[in-house]
């Protein structure tokens, strides 16, 4: 949705990170066990040129968790 909405980024980091989520569960003797998952991490980048500010995007699991405006563009 994001992409049909904003085109498509100038660049895009992608690489593997510990999941944000911690899990827990019991075992058979009832001792808990800690799993932690490993997810998929994106940070697009939009040089928006130099009227506007830059944008930075990051996905994680393919869910936009977070948008930071940076500085002004060079296009």
């Amino acid at each position: 949705m994001v992409r049909s909405r904003c085109g498509d980024p100038d660049s895009v980091d992608k690489y593997t990170a510990p999941d944000y989520g911690v899990h827990y569960w019991y075992d058979r003797y009832k001792k808990p066990v800690r799993q932690q998952d490993i997810g998929v991490k994106e940070v697009w980048l939009y040089d928006r040129g130099s009227n506007q500010l830059n944008a930075r995007l990051t996905f994680i699991n393919g869910e936009l968790t977070q948008i930071d405006m940076l500085g002004y563009g060079s296009k």
